[in-house]
């Protein structure tokens, strides 16, 4: 981003969606930056940091500077207000405008089990999102291992890939429940929406969540939360 600034002979306004970038302009430019980042490393330290110790060090110094040296922050909840307020950011430059959602992608499509060729007698539960530890995800195995007299009753989708894949569906098998926890990988933004009109039921276990999209998507395809 700052050597494309560079290269450009003026420009006027720098809007990034992470912090580590409107940091970095901080230091080596003039150029007023918008932050519009959904999440914030101090959030993270308090409900469950996936980073190693020096990445968080390092996010934190950003989160300080950007929080410092934005003309604008753009936090999506009055939560992460306090949290860039915290940063050391003026609350006069920071403004609270929640997430939206693409109405236009995001809405019930009929017959979306009978597309994706899923079980249509089934309890079918999704979880859509990265697979790290602040998402909790072995939370929701762990649970369903406790209701194991109805397992035939449910069909589990999990949507998203991640670095804790590989250690999930190892325990999806210790759990016994590799007959039902079926782990989709990454799926694309335009095709979310089957998968949120096919479950009866989507859910999101995350201990570190600013303000999660997957909830506004899932809502606008008709499906409970």
């Amino acid at each position: 981003t700052l050597k494309i600034i560079m290269q450009i002979k003026k420009v006027d306004l720098v809007i990034a969606p992470e912090y580590l970038s409107t940091a970095v302009i901080s230091l080596f430019s003039s150029v007023p930056t918008v932050l519009v980042t959904p999440g914030n490393i101090y959030e993270r330290l308090l409900n469950g940091n996936p980073f190693d110790w020096f990445t968080t060090q390092y996010l934190k110094l950003c989160a300080r500077l950007s929080a410092r040296n934005c003309f604008l922050i753009n936090a999506i909840s009055e939560d992460m207000r306090k949290w860039w307020q915290f940063s050391g950011a003026d609350s006069n430059k920071i403004l609270v405008l929640p997430y939206g959602v693409q109405t236009n992608l995001f809405k019930p499509i009929k017959y979306a089990r009978a597309m994706l060729y899923l079980p249509p007698d089934k309890t079918i539960i999704l979880y859509v999102g990265r697979l790290s530890p602040e998402k909790n995800v072995d939370l929701l195995l762990t649970a369903l291992s406790l209701i194991s007299q109805r397992l035939n009753q449910f069909d589990v989708r999990i949507v998203g890939d991640g670095p804790e894949k590989e250690s999930l569906q190892r325990s999806a098998r210790k759990l016994g429940l590799d007959s039902i926890v079926h782990f989709e990988g990454y799926i694309s933004r335009d095709k979310l929406a089957k998968w949120y009109s096919s479950a009866d039921v989507c859910v999101m276990p995350s201990t570190s969540e600013p303000l999660g999209r997957v909830m506004f998507e899932a809502l606008a395809c008709g499906t409970l939360f």
